[in-house]
């Protein structure tokens, strides 16, 4: 299974299990993935 399918599924189970609204879910992935991205160029920075 890739990855991107692995966190589909992952997100769908979310949404499901607490009964949230797909849109929040988004915000806290994106926020999650703005984070991640921007450890990572500050990590290229360096060099």
């Amino acid at each position: 299974m890739k990855k991107s399918d692995l966190l589909m599924d992952q997100l769908e189970n979310i949404i499901e299990k607490e009964q949230v609204n797909p849109s929040q879910v988004s915000d806290v992935h994106l926020e999650s993935e703005y984070q991640r991205v921007r450890d990572w160029v500050n990590g290229l920075k360096t060099h």
